[in-house]
Formats: C-alpha cells, sequence, structure tokens
C-alpha cells in the first residue's frame, strides 16, 4: 500500500482541469487500497467525510480579480492544519501545482525526507499576466514556477506540449509525460433518449449542434468560436453553438454572442455537474468546438471522443497531438475564417462525419485505470530509489540569481540597482559610442509635396482653424509641428516657435513603421518569406534550432508584436549583441497567442534586413524609398555592432513623414519625376495596415498591423512614436496628420485624434469655394503659434533685462559632484552618453540686450545665449553628440527680493525641454534642473520600456528602498537642487 499525498492550489468545487486530474487520481488510488490524501486551499463548501479520501486542507482566502474563481493561502499559518497533516504518514507526496500548496509540498517532503513529484499542468504566465496586467510580474513569477520545478525529484507534464511550454519558461532538467484519462465506463443510458433529453433540457433545434464544454473564460480562445459562428450565419448556415461551463468571463462571452448572432443561435447551458446530462450533450453534438491554445491536455477532447464526437482543434495546439487530421478529427488555423471552413467542410458529408467520430471513440481516450497503472508503477520505481532530492529549502531565484551571472534578470537587478544608486556611468554594460548613420544628403534633392489651399482640396478654412485653436488650448498635448495632407497636396502646416520643419526630428517608434516598410520591400523582391523562423535566420546565435525555445518564432511574429520575447528595451543596455540576447533570452509565452509590445522585435527586423542583403536599413532603403520620396535628411541610431536600432533612433523632417504615409495612403504608389511608379506592393500596404493580432490591453485596443496601429476610427491607421510622434492616415477621406510633439501623454489618452476627425467631418469629395478671408486668418494663427505660450511663468516682478545683467554679469559658481546636465536625461539615456555632473557655472554679457550662460560639465563647456524676445539658437555638445537647441527665458525679482531667471533649452530634434531655474542669493546659486516632458511622466515611459513599471516589483526586488520613496528616487534621476558657491568677484565691484 502506497500513502500519497496530493497537493492542489484548485479543488472542489473549483473543478478546473486540474482539480479533476487530482480529484480522479484520488478516487482511483483509493479504490485499489492506497491512502490518499489532498492538501488543498479550504473552500466553506466541504468535503471531508464525502469522499473515497481524506482532505486535509487550510485556511485560504479568494485571490484577487481575475483569479478571483480560486482561493489561496499559507499553509503553515493554519495551526489546526499543521496539527492534522502532523499525524498522517506519507511515503511520497505528489504536487500538481507550483502555488501555496506546491510550496507545503516541498515543506512536507523535505521534512519527512520523501520523494516529490511535481506535475506541469497549466500555462501559468497566462494566468500571471491575466491577475497582473504585467509582463515583467507576469516573467517573474515563471521564475518562480521553474524553481519550484527544480525542487522536484521528478517533473511530469500532460503531453508533449505542455513539456515544450515548461522549457520555453526555462526548465532545463528532465521531463517525465504522463497522459490524463478520461472515464471511459459511460453511464447506461440510451444515445437516441439522451439526445432527446439534451434537446428538451436545452431547447436544442433541430439543427447542427456545436459544443464547447469548459470554462468560460476569454482565455480558452472563445472570441474565436464566435467569430467564426458569425462568419457562418451571415453566410447563410443554419446551426446551434452550445456553451456549457461556466466562468469569469462568462458575462462578457454572453454579451458578444448577443452582438455577434441570433438569440435561437446560441444556448449557454451553464455548469454541467450531472454526468448523464453532459453525456447527452456530447451525444447530441455534431461536432466539438475546441479552438483553446491554452489548455496543455484537453481533456474534453477525450470526453467528446468516448461519446464519439469529433472535434475541430487548432494547429500545434495540445489537443491537435491526438488528431490526425480528416481521420479522428480536424485541425484548423487560428483564424475565424479557417474555423468556419474547417466546421463547415466537416457537416458537410455527416456519414463521414460519423466515420470521423468512431475514429475519434477508438484512437483518442485513454482510461483513467490505464493511466493509474503507469502512476503506481512510477511512484514505486521512485521509492525504491535513494538519490532523491534531500535539499529543498532554497531561495525563490537560487539558480538564476546564484549561478547564472549572465542571466538577463540578474543584469537587470544591476541595472535598476545602479540607477537608483545614480550611477549613470555604469547603467549600460558597454561604453559609449557614437554610432550614427548619417543621411545628410545635399538639400538639393529634397522635392517637397504640392501645395494647395485647403478649399482647393474639399476642407473649409474655418475648420482648420478650428483645429490649430483646440490644439493650442490643449497644453497636454504640446504640438510643436503638425502637416495635413488631402488628395495628395499639403494643405496646412504649422510650425510652433522656436520649431521649424528644416531640421530632421527624433521619431523614436514611429521608425518602426519605416523598418517594417523595408521588411515589405524585401517580401516584395522575393528576399524574405513571413513564416521564416529566426532561429534559421540566426542559425549561427543557436546551439540547437529544434528545440531552442524561439523556435517556434517567424518574421510574422516580429511584425507583429507576438514573439513573447523576453528580452525587451532594458537588454538594449545590458549586452552588445543585441542578436544573441534576444535569441538567448526566451520567451514567456507562445508565439502568436499575444500582443506585447516590445522594440527589440523591431530590431531583429533591422538585423534581418543586413543578413538578407548585406546592407543595413539606410543602405538598403535609400535607392528604394528615401530616394524615389525625395527624404534627404535623415539620421539612424545603430546598436553597439552598427547594426541600426530599427525599433527607435530614425530623424526625419515632419514633411518625410507625411511623405512615406502618402506611399501607404496610396497603396504603395508614389508621384516620381512626374509620373506615378510603384514603389511598394498593394498586397504589403493592405496587410499592413489591417488588424494582424488583437491588442486587447495595448493603448490601443483596436489592433495591431505590421507595426502600424490600427485607430478606433475604421479604416484609419497610425504610425506612433513616444512622446507624440504621430502620423494619422484617414483613408476614406484620403487625408493624413503627422505631428511632432513633446507631450508625455500616449495617443489614445489625448483629444488628438478627435480634434483631427472633427475636422475632417465636413470634407467634400469636390472643390470648395475659395475662401480668402478665413485663409488669411488661418495663415496669421499659424505664424503666432509658439511652445512659450505652454511655459510655467515664474511667480516673480517683471524686470528689464539691463538690470538681471547687471545683477548676474560677471558671476560664476562652482557645484559640488551632481548628475545635472543641460542634455536631458532622456537623451542621455537613449544614446548612452551620461554626463558627469555640471561643476560651474558663468553668467556673462553679450551687449545689452542678451546673456551668455556657460555651462561647464567636467572638460564639456556648452555656452547658451538668451535674448529678451524670442528665440536664440545654437548648439549643445555631450562628447560627440550634438544637439541644435533652441533657448528662451522668464526673468525678474522674486517677493523675497532674490534676482531669479529661468531659461527653456529647447532641443530642436527632439521632443525634450531642459528647464533650469536659478535663483541668486548674496553668496551662492540656487538651480533646479528638470525637463520637459515633465519628469515623472517621462521617467515613467522609461521604465515601461525597461519593463520595470510596477513599484511593487521593484520594492520587493531592491530591499535598500524605503516604502514609499521610490518616486522619490525617480524624481532625483531627472531633477536636481543644487546649490552652488559664488567663485571670485564680480567685475563691476572693487577688487
Amino acid at each position: 500500500m502506497l500513502r500519497v499525498a496530493l497537493t492542489s492550489d484548485a479543488f472542489l468545487p473549483i473543478m478546473d482541469g486540474v482539480g479533476r486530474v487530482v480529484y480522479e487520481y484520488a478516487c482511483g488510488l483509493s479504490a485499489r487500497g492506497h491512502e490518499c490524501y489532498v492538501v488543498a486551499p479550504m473552500d466553506k463548501s466541504g468535503y471531508r467525510g464525502r469522499l473515497p479520501f481524506e482532505i486535509i486542507d487550510f485556511v485560504s482566502r479568494t485571490l484577487p480579480a481575475g483569479l478571483s474563481h480560486y482561493r489561496t493561502g499559507v499553509a503553515t499559518l493554519d495551526r489546526h492544519y499543521l496539527e492534522r497533516v502532523s499525524l498522517a504518514e506519507f511515503d511520497i507526496v505528489h504536487a500538481h501545482s507550483p502555488g501555496p500548496a506546491g510550496m507545503e509540498a516541498v515543506r512536507l517532503a523535505a521534512k519527512k525526507q520523501i520523494p516529490l513529484i511535481g506535475t506541469f499542468h497549466s500555462k501559468f504566465y497566462d494566468d500571471f499576466y491575466r491577475a497582473t496586467r504585467s509582463d515583467t510580474l507576469a516573467t517573474l513569477g515563471l521564475r518562480y514556477v521553474v524553481d519550484f520545478f527544480d525542487r522536484c525529484d521528478e517533473v511530469w507534464t500532460v503531453s508533449n506540449y505542455a513539456a515544450g511550454v515548461l522549457r520555453e519558461y526555462g526548465f532545463k532538467g528532465r521531463i517525465e509525460i504522463v497522459q490524463n484519462g478520461v472515464r471511459t465506463n459511460l453511464p447506461d443510458i440510451d444515445r437516441q433518449q439522451s439526445i432527446r433529453r439534451a434537446h428538451e433540457k436545452y431547447k436544442l433545434r433541430d439543427v447542427p449542434i456545436l459544443l464547447y464544454v469548459g470554462q468560460m473564460d476569454w482565455k480558452k480562445n472563445l472570441h474565436r468560436i464566435l467569430e467564426a459562428a458569425s462568419l457562418m450565419y451571415r453566410a447563410g448556415y443554419d446551426f446551434q453553438l452550445v456553451f456549457a461551463g461556466a466562468g469569469l468571463d462568462e458575462s462578457d462571452i454572453r454579451a458578444l454572442a448577443q452582438t455577434l448572432l441570433p438569440e435561437e443561435y446560441v444556448c449557454f447551458a451553464g455548469f454541467v455537474g450531472d454526468d448523464k446530462d453532459l453525456l447527452s450533450l456530447y451525444y447530441a453534438a455534431w461536432l466539438f468546438v475546441f479552438p483553446s491554445d491554452y489548455d496543455t491536455a484537453g481533456l474534453v477532447v477525450r470526453e467528446a471522443a468516448i461519446a464519439g464526437t469529433g472535434s475541430v482543434v487548432l494547429k500545434d495546439s495540445a489537443p491537435s497531438e491526438v488528431i490526425t487530421h480528416n481521420q479522428n478529427g480536424f485541425i484548423c488555423e487560428n483564424t475565424p475564417e479557417s474555423l468556419a471552413n474547417t466546421i463547415l467542410q466537416a457537416l458537410y458529408d455527416k456519414e463521414r462525419l460519423r466515420e470521423i467520430g468512431e475514429n475519434a471513440r477508438r484512437t483518442i481516450p485513454i482510461s483513467w485505470d490505464s493511466v493509474l497503472d503507469e502512476v503506481q508503477q512510477r511512484y514505486t520505481a521512485l521509492l525504491e530509489r535513494t538519490d532523491f532530492t534531500r535539499k529543498r529549502k532554497r531561495g525563490l531565484f537560487r539558480r538564476e540569481l546564484d549561478a547564472l551571472d549572465h542571466s538577463l534578470e540578474k543584469r537587470t537587478l544591476e541595472l535598476v540597482r545602479n540607477f537608483l544608486k545614480q550611477d549613470m556611468q555604469n547603467i549600460y554594460a558597454y561604453d559609449y559610442n557614437a554610432n550614427v548613420v548619417d543621411g545628410r544628403l545635399p538639400e538639393i534633392n529634397h522635392k517637397p509635396l504640392p501645395r494647395s489651399t485647403p478649399e482647393q482640396q474639399g476642407l473649409f478654412s474655418n475648420d482648420l482653424l478650428t483645429l490649430y485653436r483646440e490644439v493650442s488650448m490643449d497644453s497636454e498635448a504640446r504640438v510643436k509641428a503638425m502637416l495635413l495632407v488631402r488628395n495628395g497636396h499639403v494643405v496646412s502646416e504649422a510650425y510652433w516657435a522656436p520649431y521649424s520643419g528644416k531640421l530632421p526630428c527624433q521619431l523614436y517608434s514611429m521608425s518602426k513603421s519605416v523598418t517594417a516598410t523595408a521588411i515589405g520591400l524585401l517580401v516584395d523582391e522575393g528576399k524574405l518569406q513571413l513564416n521564416e523562423r529566426l532561429v534559421d535566420i540566426f542559425s549561427d546565435k543557436v546551439a540547437d534550432t529544434n528545440i531552442h525555445p524561439m523556435r517556434a518564432c517567424t518574421v510574422w511574429h516580429l511584425l507583429t508584436m507576438s514573439t513573447g520575447a523576453r528580452y525587451n528595451e532594458v537588454g538594449s543596455a545590458l549586452g552588445a549583441d543585441w542578436e544573441r540576447e534576444f535569441l538567448d533570452g526566451g520567451v514567456y509565452f507562445e508565439a502568436g497567442t499575444r500582443f506585447s509590445y516590445n522594440s527589440m522585435n523591431t530590431y531583429m527586423l533591422s538585423a534581418i534586413v543586413k543578413r538578407k542583403t548585406g546592407q543595413g536599413l539606410s543602405d538598403y532603403l535609400h535607392p528604394r524609398l528615401f530616394e524615389p520620396l525625395c527624404i534627404t535628411g535623415f539620421q539612424w541610431e545603430c546598436c553597439p555592432r552598427g547594426i541600426e536600432k530599427g525599433g527607435w533612433g530614425l530623424m526625419l523632417r515632419l514633411e518625410d513623414v507625411a511623405k512615406i504615409g502618402l506611399l501607404y495612403l496610396q497603396k504603395g504608389i508614389y508621384m516620381v519625376d512626374g509620373a506615378m511608379r510603384r514603389i511598394l506592393s498593394r498586397n504589403w500596404v493592405e496587410e499592413a495596415t489591417r488588424c494582424q493580432i488583437e491588442t486587447p490591453h495595448a493603448e490601443l485596443t483596436n489592433g495591431y498591423g505590421y507595426q502600424i496601429w490600427m485607430t478606433p476610427y475604421p479604416g484609419a491607421y497610425l504610425f506612433s512614436g513616444i512622446f507624440g510622434q504621430y502620423m494619422l492616415a484617414i483613408p476614406d477621406k484620403n487625408a493624413l496628420v503627422a505631428i511632432f510633439s513633446c507631450s508625455s501623454r500616449l495617443f489614445a489618452q489625448g483629444k488628438l485624434p478627435d480634434y483631427i476627425h472633427r475636422c475632417l467631418e465636413n470634407a467634400s469629395g469636390e472643390p470648395l469655394s475659395p475662401n480668402p478671408r478665413t485663409l488669411s486668418v488661418l495663415v496669421s494663427a499659424q505664424n503666432m503659434l509658439s511652445m512659450a505660450n505652454w511655459q510655467v511663468k515664474m511667480p516673480v516682478m517683471v524686470m528689464p533685462l539691463a538690470w538681471l545683467i547687471d545683477t548676474v554679469a560677471g558671476t560664476s559658481f562652482t557645484f559640488d559632484k551632481n548628475i545635472a546636465s543641460v542634455v536631458p536625461v532622456i537623451l542621455q539615456s537613449v544614446r548612452n552618453n551620461f554626463s558627469g555632473g555640471v561643476s560651474r557655472v558663468t553668467f556673462m554679457p553679450a551687449g545689452d540686450q542678451s546673456l551668455l550662460i556657460k555651462i561647464e560639465e567636467g572638460d564639456i563647456e556648452n555656452t547658451l545665449e538668451l535674448h529678451p524676445q524670442g528665440f536664440s539658437y545654437g548648439e549643445v555638445c555631450l562628447r560627440q553628440d550634438t544637439y541644435t537647441v533652441s533657448c528662451g527665458m522668464q526673468y525678474g525679482l522674486t517677493p523675497a527680493g532674490e534676482a531669479a531667471l529661468r531659461i527653456f533649452v529647447y532641443y530642436i530634434e527632439t521632443p525634450c525641454t531642459r528647464v533650469v531655474t536659478f535663483i541668486f542669493g548674496e553668496k551662492d546659486v540656487s538651480a533646479h534642473w528638470d525637463e520637459e516632458p515633465a519628469v515623472q511622466d517621462s521617467m515613467s515611459m522609461l521604465m515601461e520600456l525597461a519593463g520595470i513599471t510596477q513599484i511593487e516589483m521593484i520594492k520587493r526586488l531592491m530591499p535598500i528602498l524605503k516604502r514609499g520613496r521610490i518616486q522619490v528616487k525617480l524624481r532625483e534621476y531627472t531633477t536636481s537642487n543644487l546649490t552652488g558657491a559664488l567663485e571670485g568677484s564680480r567685475e563691476n565691484e572693487p577688487g
């Protein structure tokens, strides 16, 4: 007789797949004369004494939203539980989940010195992500899961698919496949009578019945069933869809069903607890539909097969392991069209459908008796071993943080540590290198788009005037340049002083859409297929392409941000070989199953261009895109190995952005030398600008194409960059708007799209009557636009500039060690070019109407010239990086009688502005260094790009932080309050 402890975080009455397996193990082993105990969180319903085995439960509580149908607790805090479990004798502990019950399994096995088995059932990343909505926290949870299975003496999975998932999570030990069974002894009921029972009880119609049994949870891919059913309904097919189950998303699923299908086409049977009722539904079903890519076993597919009902499942899913297409079931792609076509083909020949159901009954089910025969043998063999693990009390990240010195997680923690210590010189793992591809070709080659008045292109000047008024009043939008194209003509453009359209500007993530265009050109040339695997393209970077965690990732997954790659933007600071780092980082979910925004996906697209052509993005695109569109003034930052970053780093003029947008708006054709020429295939443009993958938790929830966002407005799509760099194309109006801004607000959070669409509401397909008067007002309004309108005013009494010059000219102040710089922190971070801190600031006169400020940072000197009216222009250097800047200022006398000066240093080619406020005392100066976009917002974005947005995670990982100090740390990183000591005396005072 064996004495077995089965531990699970899901058990009665929560009968999900794991709970059902534990229940069958306990019942089956008890029936064989073994002594079984189930250790699980306590439920108020109570099941002790009602089952052929004993439940030793511990006090529990409901989990938070996202997992609220589950319960959890800490077993060792329940004294009554500890007393009961101490009286039980076990020979072996078998954990079916790695949560609190799994941790108790580790404790019991260590205390009693007995073997521990762990069975991997679930795609834990999906559950963690649903509960936290954070890739970072979900990935952190996977470290916990892998560490748990490392502690087990044997690790089992329920399918080869599940074994692959566990491998992708990072587990490297031995895995045994022990499949789940089903009850093959059916209730003694007549099949035809059972079918009538189902029709009567659930009010089924006399049409083909499509059945789903399982949790009513979106993770089961239920939207795919409803979308396919909607296609079938619209095509004129009659059927009835039956959902048997309950779950967290049931109300939302019902709502979507009501939207897509008439009421009589859908039946919600609820949770079916009676075996006879459930069997009657399996009998009544013509086809069992189970397109889940979440399940690692698919018990219900085996249950359906027992009843002789064939199933439709997804290609490469766990249930597909037991199905041969068109023999004992059906396999489809994960699209509504494929699922609908597969169902219709299956229903077309009812006799053939019966044969397939019979084949399913003979080949798919595995009885619990045969499974438990194997389980019993494995238990006995393990007990005969003497080498099972004895040391199980190890740290949560024992292996990852102690053994793998070069792991991504450990290097990330080191980066965070240096960040919080303000050790800016050691944040990156490699040295600064001014690696930029410079495409600043002669200006003579630049050909502007044709210009027109709004009325000539069917727009009202008054609507444009309203657009500019709304944008100018929206201080959070912080637009600095806007250009509107209609019918291929620029009908309006405006620049908020001191900005202009002459210089290229940093696009940030808008660069992604240009990189994807290069991929489209490669595909058009036949040099690349979207289904090519990364492990094949970069075979020199991987050891074994057949077992590599990223073996399923293709070019399509890169384009759609669905690789699941762990290596994200923070990785760009952690190592120089970004290709190898990306591939070695592994994945945290199965490729293609979820959208997860990650700029390193786009970098890999850039690397693919290099691999396929031998040219970098800039050289490849120059004759194919930039030259035909007359784009001449570009720059593109490169990685440490000289490959363009792809996902960011491109600089273009606003009009150049509009040109690329116009290429897409015109379905890939463009006017070159007076004739329309095809640059990009129509097919690529249409595929790139339609929803390829859903984005339910992203900034824009309308879907994502090939590095292009879908918007809430039908047909409209968006190139988007952080801090408000946009190209919004509106095909039904044959219009686009290109925008550069300095906003810390995301596109979906702002009102810009509303302003734009209101402006275009009245657009006409024909020219309108000229309106010179309103057009003149529009031009005047555009000429008056200025960033100065958004400057925060100092509470000072305004004084003449001569007074300020007389007060501060000739003074020099020295500062102790600090991290302040005239260059905004975000620009330093993006370029891995950090200042050593401001050491001296000197104020000098430049005639009666100007003031010079010399700012020294180590051996670097920058001098800014300030004028009382308008903006001055100059340059700021930090090592080899040179920035064009424009300066504005405010000054006056504070209520305390001190001179005050605030300078605004606009980095013309970026969204960034450095704001420094000086308050002059008798022998010192206080200097407050800030930047816009706002410090908190810009740092939140940086942390989000780094994958460390969750403050609670940082608190857990970084014990040096005191509670509540994280925001202070973030602000200290980008702002500095310095006090400078007066050096020497003023020139106009006696020595």
